[in-house]
């Protein structure tokens, strides 16, 4: 074989390879409906710890509240977006 027509061999095995990785690592990626029921107490017990740590004070129902209404927000339908997005609150700035 001659040198250039290897070099596209070798070209097109290495594109199929990083095709191929990057396709099984694609949907490693954890999505909400992947959690069971159990995990998701986990989760909340996760989150509120972990705001715990940061200083917050999250009581653990109101985290197990949330991650619900979340939940029931990503089965709803998309919401209706503005035509123009919403200027920013100046609330909480200092002048």
């Amino acid at each position: 074989m001659s040198d250039p027509f290897s070099f596209w061999i070798f070209l097109v095995l290495l594109s199929g390879a990083v095709a191929v990785i990057w396709l099984l690592t694609g949907h490693v990626a954890r999505r909400d409906e992947d959690l069971a029921t159990d995990e998701r107490a986990i989760e909340a017990a996760w989150i509120a710890e972990t705001i715990e740590r940061w200083g917050g004070d999250v009581p653990l129902p109101v985290v197990e509240q949330v991650l619900d209404l979340h939940r029931r927000y990503l089965e709803g339908p998309p919401p209706e977006l503005p035509a123009e997005p919403p200027a920013p609150s100046s609330a909480g700035t200092t002048p």
